[in-house]
């Protein structure tokens, strides 16, 4: 009975995982409903900071969705609770 296949993994070190992370999320994000609205991520070691404008009273739980290339979650807002999708701008 012949072996079964298993899938090659990659693996990568806690270096080279945490500079991925820092060239696929840092920088400037915009909301694709909103384009006035944007957010800076930004990675020092392991910690991640996220400056929001001023207007932009709410908050935002986000995931990476490494096949879209987006960051999506939900915003809860004075106004309601709205699906939320950004993309990376340059």
């Amino acid at each position: 009975m012949p072996a079964p296949i298993v899938p090659a993994q990659v693996l990568l070190s806690s270096d080279q995982l945490q500079a991925l992370a820092q060239r696929l999320l840092q920088g400037r994000w915009q909301a694709e409903n909103n384009p006035m609205a944007f957010i800076e991520v930004q990675q020092i070691g392991d910690r991640v900071s996220v400056r929001v404008q001023a207007l932009m009273q709410g908050r935002c739980a986000l995931q990476w969705v490494a096949t879209q290339q987006r960051l999506i979650g939900l915003g809860v807002w004075p106004s309601g609770t709205e699906a939320m999708v950004w993309s990376k701008r340059a």
